[in-house]
Parts: structure tokens; C-alpha cells; sequence
């Protein structure tokens, strides 16, 4: 068997394992927020797995590559690294360590729980172990902001953006000092209905396009527009408005 074949062989073996991987350690929660008065929050765990699994966490600020020895963000969670037995809870503490963050808006971390699970007991040198990282939003929220993120996710402001070719894009305006995630947006005039491929993140006080796909183009006039946001709690919550296109 050639050199180039063996790599192959290999490649595709590891693909198909890592497909399979599935992490054991479960977040309660899809999202964090740390209220700017609060000493610490606490981020629930559970292991759902059969095996223990070892449990590294950080907070980082935005960079994915970021890792527990390089993260800089300011917040101490503790333990930083556990051992979680099969069924069994484990809380970690966050505690936001003091920088000067802005006072008018809200500020945005990510919170990474690293899941490792023991190595087979029957393992020998040909065996890959493989961990799975698990990545969530951490908000910090300053005390005293205006409104509340209800009503920012409720007053986002649309409108017709420039075209392309990629599909139809709206321009989307967040007057709010709070960020606003977007877990889908569809619009539909008649039988035609167009929507995004994915989520969206709105910074406090910023404008961004959203491209709009489907089969085919929406007449000139007035069209529904539907957009699905997440609360604070990880839900998603639908929300209605007319659009003139």
C-alpha cells in the first residue's frame, strides 16, 4: 500500500471518529449574565456520561483559539479544573476580577468548559483520545442601563438594505445598549418566503445587514417580517412587525 493511500486511510478514520464524539458534560444554559452588582454567578454542570470526565474552564474574550493557560479575560472561575463522576452535578463559580469595562452598554465574553474523558482501560499507544470544548456567551451587564432587554429585542429597527446577489439583505438597528441574539429572521409576501441560514449576534448600538435566502424574490411592497431572539434564559422568543419592502 502507497504512502498517499495510508494518509487516506488514516484521514477518513479520524473524520468518522471525531463525528461521533459527543461531549458528556452539559452546561445549564445557553447564555450567561453577570449583573455588574453580583460578586459571582454560578455556571450548573452535569455529567450525563457513563464515564468521569475531567473538566477544564475559562472565560475568554472572543478569540476561539484562546486556551485556558493564555485567556485574559477579566473573570476567575473556580474550580478550574475538576473531576466529574458519570450522573453527577458539578457548579463553578465566576467572579469578575475588576477592568475598566464600558458603564453604558453591555460587554461580551465567552465562556469555555473543555470536557475530557478517560482513556479506555484497555488502551495502548494507538489510541486517540479526543476532547470536546463546549463554548457559551458571557454578558456582562453594567447596573443602570436604560430599558431593558426585553424591550431592546423588541425595538430593533428594520429596513430594506442595498441589494446583492446573494439574496435579499435588511438592515437591522439596535438602539439599545444591550446585545440582541438573532436565531433566525424570515420575511413572506404573498407565497413567497425568504430566510437567514443562521443566527445573529447585534452589538449594543450598531447597525448590520442580514442576507435573506430562498427560491425565489419578494414583490416590491408590503411584507411580514418575523425574527426569533433569545431572552436571557436561552429561550427563543418570536416576534412580528409589517415591513415595507
Amino acid at each position: 500500500m502507497n504512502k498517499t493511500r495510508i494518509i487516506a486511510l488514516i484521514s477518513l478514520v479520524l473524520c468518522s471518529w471525531v463525528s461521533q464524539v459527543q461531549a458528556n458534560i452539559v452546561i445549564s444554559g445557553t447564555r450567561l449574565v453577570y449583573p455588574a452588582k453580583e460578586r459571582e454567578i454560578t455556571v450548573k454542570t452535569t455529567n450525563m456520561g457513563k464515564d468521569p470526565s475531567l473538566a477544564q474552564v475559562w472565560v475568554d474574550r472572543g478569540d476561539p483559539n484562546t486556551r485556558a493557560d493564555n485567556a485574559n479575560a477579566p473573570f476567575l472561575v473556580t474550580p478550574p479544573l475538576v473531576r466529574i463522576e458519570p450522573g453527577k452535578g458539578q457548579a463553578f463559580r465566576v467572579v469578575f476580577t475588576g477592568e475598566s469595562l464600558p458603564k453604558d452598554r453591555e460587554s461580551l465574553f465567552w465562556f469555555n468548559l473543555l470536557d475530557v474523558p478517560p482513556l479506555p482501560k484497555d488502551a495502548d499507544a494507538n489510541v486517540m483520545q479526543v476532547a470536546y470544548r463546549s463554548r457559551i456567551k458571557l454578558f456582562y451587564r453594567p447596573e443602570g442601563l436604560a430599558e431593558n432587554p426585553v424591550k431592546a429585542a423588541e425595538s430593533l429597527t428594520w429596513s430594506r438594505g442595498a441589494s446583492s446577489k446573494d439574496g435579499t439583505v435588511l438592515q437591522v438597528r439596535n438602539n439599545s445598549p444591550f446585545y440582541v441574539s438573532l436565531a433566525s429572521v424570515s420575511l413572506k409576501s404573498g407565497n413567497t418566503s425568504i430566510k437567514t441560514s443562521g443566527g445573529y449576534t447585534l452589538a449594543p448600538f450598531s447597525t448590520q445587514d442580514i442576507t435573506l435566502k430562498g427560491p425565489g424574490t419578494l414583490p416590491a411592497g408590503q411584507a411580514d417580517l418575523t425574527y426569533s431572539w433569545v431572552n436571557d434564559y436561552g429561550a427563543a422568543v418570536e416576534q412580528k412587525t409589517p415591513l415595507k419592502l
